[in-house]
């Protein structure tokens, strides 16, 4: 048992300590992502299994707990404090001393949840590693601008504000295009980062020609980004292996102009898939094609669907290791991306560097950063997994939640009500939804029908205007070419046959006057003819006029 003076002693040090907390500023709380942590430590908290007395907070930086004291008076217990209740402020631990069922799966499934591996102690910040990604990996991934940004720069210092506003004006009223914006960062107060939110403002400022000269009175350089981002690409399902891609680029092209590129995906293998991946410089014409999920090449149609960009990987710039930011690396001294040797000064390396590539994780012949990396690729693909699971267990909760909302009742507690009135009318609301949907399937398939005869007519329509530009050459052929000389050959025949500078006979035919004679009859038959069909053509363009009026 301890003594009176040592109890005494232990009490005066806790008032030490409670007094300073309420004297000193409290150390800046962190923040947390997944809610089902701080709503596990909860639980474990109130069922009595955190042996500490303190609680847990979250703020504005990383995602892990921050044990905290309770800046609340609390009353004093004349009572032995151990060593392990005295650090308790420090560190905490979650104990499994139970005996309900409940409780221990309570606590089996938070602790599992809140399994931190691969701490550093001398880190700036702590990155936790849940399921071998990390935390700043994930948000690198996740809270990055959608769409590479557009820098202008200037010589001199300028106001941000006044820049964005003075754009944004020149675009509605030259163009009648609103730009909108999702972020911007000034740079050295003279480089402007602008970061748009949708595909039309990109496109808008992608397009060169609409930039205006100044901005704010004052004249700039800008800097685009050298290709269009993934935003503006869709996927061709189910091409055929032996189409290339750019034989289909040039067929597409014909119908869609804004198709600029055309891509065939490959698998992990190398090996080439019936997937094609289309860029499109115009938001319009991509959010028509969305929109029809199809397009026609050579009346064959493809099915298509919006393409996704593989998520970005967060690499250290220091020692290019991957899932950290440069200022939470441990290492003392800096890699150099090309040939992966440590230096002291880097800038001075990049001088007398040999440039032969050696990775420093792989140790194969690229570059650090070089996103072909395996390790890269591996990481990436595990990261994808990782937040499309979050997305689908959030998406689960929610809609579990919208269903049970706060309180959970018994079918024999709450029967349902039964109507079957009611019951009568949703099955008729069902098949009626059931007939709109053959109703819409069919108004689909009369489009799709009528695209094709639009494409067939249009096809008809360029054979008849290269028969009818035929035509017109054939007739003012025979009018202004053959005609003339047929009548120059009747008149000087005869004419040479009297002066006996040609024979009357020949091999052909046995009086040269007399074929002659006969043709010029013919002649006049055949001028006669051409008047009457003139004649039959007006007569019959003004009854069809007359009948489509009377119509």
């Amino acid at each position: 048992m301890p003594t009176v003076g040592s109890e005494e002693s232990v009490m005066v040090r806790y008032e030490q300590e409670q007094r300073q907390q309420r004297s000193t500023c409290p150390r800046k709380a962190r923040s947390i992502h997944n809610d089902a942590i701080l709503i596990g430590a909860k639980q474990n908290y109130m069922c009595g299994h955190i042996s500490s007395p303190s609680g847990f907070t979250y703020g504005n930086s990383d995602n892990d707990f921050i044990p905290i004291r309770n800046n609340k008076k609390t009353k004093i217990h004349h009572q032995t404090t151990t060593g392990s209740e005295t650090d308790s402020s420090s560190s905490y631990t979650v104990q499994s001393q139970t005996t309900s069922t409940n409780t221990d799966s309570v606590t089996d499934s938070t602790s599992s949840y809140l399994h931190i591996s691969n701490h550093r102690s001398n880190n700036i910040r702590s990155n936790v590693i849940i399921n071998g990604i990390s935390q700043q990996a994930r948000r690198f991934a996740e809270t990055r601008y959608a769409f590479p940004p557009f820098i202008i720069k200037f010589n001199q210092n300028v106001t941000e504000n006044v820049i964005i506003q003075d754009l944004e004006q020149h675009y509605k009223n030259i163009n009648n295009i609103n730009i909108e914006f999702d972020g911007y960062r000034l740079k050295l107060k003279h480089d402007l980062l602008l970061f748009v939110k949708n595909r039309e403002s990109f496109a808008a400022l992608f397009d060169e020609k609409t930039w205006p000269q100044t901005l704010g009175t004052l004249k700039f350089t800008r800097v685009s980004p050298k290709h269009l981002p993934p935003q503006f690409s869709i996927v061709l399902r189910n091409v055929p292996i032996d189409l290339s891609a750019d034989d289909l680029l040039r067929d597409i092209q014909v119908d869609h102009l804004d198709v600029i590129n055309a891509f065939r995906i490959i698998n992990k293998e190398k090996q080439p898939t019936t997937l094609v991946r289309l860029d499109i410089s115009n938001p319009k014409t991509m959010n028509d094609l969305l929109r029809k999920k199809f397009i026609y090449v050579n009346n064959v149609r493809y099915s298509l669907m919006e393409y996704v960009s593989p998520v970005k990987v967060l690499l250290c710039s220091k020692y290019f290791e991957i899932g950290h930011f440069r200022s939470s690396c441990t290492h003392q001294l800096d890699v150099c991306k090309t040939c992966g040797e440590e230096v002291t000064d880097i800038k001075q390396h990049l001088l007398q560097c040999n440039k032969r590539q050696n990775c420093v994780r792989c140790k194969d012949d690229h570059e650090s950063n070089d996103i072909r990396c395996p390790l890269i690729k591996s990481y990436r693909s595990a990261l994808t997994k990782s937040l499309l699971t979050t997305i689908a267990t959030t998406s689960n909760n929610n809609n579990y939640q919208n269903k049970q909302g706060y309180f959970q009742v018994t079918e024999s507690e709450f029967p349902l009500f039964v109507n079957r009135r009611s019951n009568h009318f949703n099955d008729r609301l069902s098949t009626l939804e059931d007939r709109m949907k053959q109703l819409d399937d069919n108004l689909n398939r009369i489009i799709d029908m009528n695209e094709r005869f639009k494409k067939v007519l249009n096809k008809q329509k360029q054979l008849m205007e290269i028969q009818q530009i035929d035509v017109t050459f054939q007739q003012e052929f025979v009018s202004q070419f053959v005609t003339p000389v047929c009548q120059l050959v009747l008149e000087i025949v005869p004419s040479l046959i009297e002066q006996n500078m040609v024979e009357d006979s020949s091999i052909l035919v046995p009086s040269l006057t007399a074929y002659c004679d006969k043709l010029a009859n013919e002649f006049t038959k055949w001028v006669r003819r051409h008047t009457d069909n003139e004649d039959k053509k007006h007569k019959f363009i003004k009854t069809k006029a007359f009948s489509s009026t009377t119509r």
